[in-house]
């Protein structure tokens, strides 16, 4: 009778279904990942880089590209773009493999299909539905607008509207205070989008301090991180809602009073600490005020 090397494996392509990702870890940005695995075949680029980042340059490069799933072996990142039904894992020895769940929209495992309709009273639950909202911060009644001013030639800051004299931003003749959403996939994630400039809400790279990341709009519609441009929205209450940036898993909050910009512009950042947005005391709570489109 022959004996098995202990150390030999046996390799068979594993399913993998989409109803569950149970057995994935979830990493950042939302990405399923295990590790001694491989997805063989369907290579669309090969770069050297770290394990740790293999994932996030999925994420950055799907809207270019299509990556939907990764390898890394070696210290070589994989990217895939894998059909669906094509979608297979291998074991190794070392290294990793994992995907992108909201890229494979047939039974995502991240979408629960429970309605929430209870909670999000004004938030409908159709896949890529678009409504348009005005966002206010719950702790000081004010609503997210874009400034006029830049940051540099790729970024706008972001504010809320202090100023009670000159009125709320829902009340301007311009729509710098109105925000387009989009839901994407899985269910619960958008793209917020600028009504008057058309820009993208986006979490930086770029820390403020220990504890804050700088959150803009994205001015170049040509070239930018796709990771950085997804919020999922976790309810808090009827029509309000803890709004957390996908690729860091961080949330948005308004600054307190002393952090702020100016007299009428209060700052808004992404919180890279804390998880417990329920003791904010809704500086980390926002209401999505549905409204009509324009045309």
């Amino acid at each position: 009778m022959a004996l098995m090397h202990p150390c030999l494996l046996i390799l068979v392509a594993l399913p993998v279904t989409f109803s569950k990702w149970e057995d994935y870890i979830t990493g950042k940005g939302g990405i399923k990942w295990l590790p001694n695995c491989e997805f063989p075949g369907f290579d669309i680029v090969q770069k050297e880089m770290t394990q740790e980042k293999c994932g996030q340059f999925c994420i950055a490069t799907t809207h270019t590209n299509g990556c939907n799933a990764f390898s890394w072996q070696s210290g070589w990142c994989y990217l895939k773009k894998i059909p669906g039904h094509s979608l297979s894992r291998q074991p190794t020895t070392g290294g990793s493999c994992g995907v992108l769940p909201w890229e494979f929209e047939d039974g995502d495992p991240l979408d629960t299909g429970q309605d929430s309709s209870g909670i999000k009273s004004n938030i409908t639950d159709q896949p890529r539905q678009i409504q348009c909202a005005y966002i206010k911060n719950v702790a000081f009644d004010e609503y997210l607008f874009a400034a006029d001013d830049t940051y540099d030639e790729n970024s706008r800051p972001v504010f809320t509207w202090r100023s009670k004299r000159e009125g709320h931003p829902r009340d301007w003749s311009s729509t710098q205070g109105l925000w387009i959403l989009e839901e994407g996939s899985p269910k619960n994630v958008y793209s917020i989008k600028n009504a008057y400039r058309q820009e993208l809400l986006y979490a930086s790279d770029c820390r403020f301090a220990q504890y804050e990341r700088q959150v803009f709009t994205w001015r170049n519609p040509t070239r930018y991180d796709h990771g950085h441009l997804h919020w999922q929205l976790e309810a808090a209450s009827v029509n309000t809602f803890y709004i957390k940036n996908r690729m860091f898993d961080e949330y948005l909050y308004a600054v307190e009073d002393a952090l702020s910009f100016d007299p009428v512009r209060r700052k808004v950042h992404t919180w890279t600490q804390s998880r417990d947005v329920s003791a904010w005391a809704g500086v980390g709570s926002w209401v999505v005020e549905t409204t009509t489109c324009p045309n």
